[in-house]
């Protein structure tokens, strides 16, 4: 895992990974704090990651998932323009898996 320099840290301390290939990305988020330290998982609301500078415009369909149960929380269709990939994450306890594929 990388630290995060595209992530908001806004409300968070928080470190990320994006693996990426040519349909999509998978990715990972964690509460850096807590991923450390433990306890109850922190409620983490109204933060984004830069997925990539130079993601090629069309539509993609982003799944967020809960790490803990394996289990899809959200999903959102996204009509990207090309550029800069910026992901708005839903609200997650600790930390969050996604994947991004095209559509």
């Amino acid at each position: 895992m990388n630290p995060a320099p595209g992530l908001d840290r806004g409300r968070f301390a928080g470190t990320y990974v994006v693996l990426r290939c040519l349909m999509g990305a998978l990715g990972y988020v964690l509460a850096t704090g807590w991923g450390t330290r433990g306890g109850d998982p922190p409620l983490i609301e109204d933060a984004s990651i830069n997925v990539a500078d130079n993601v090629d415009a069309g539509r993609l369909l982003a799944v967020w998932w809960d790490a803990d149960r394996g289990e899809p929380l959200t999903q959102r269709e996204i009509v990207h323009p090309g550029g800069s990939l910026v992901l708005r994450l839903p609200a997650f306890r600790g930390h969050l898996a996604w994947k991004i594929n095209r559509r």
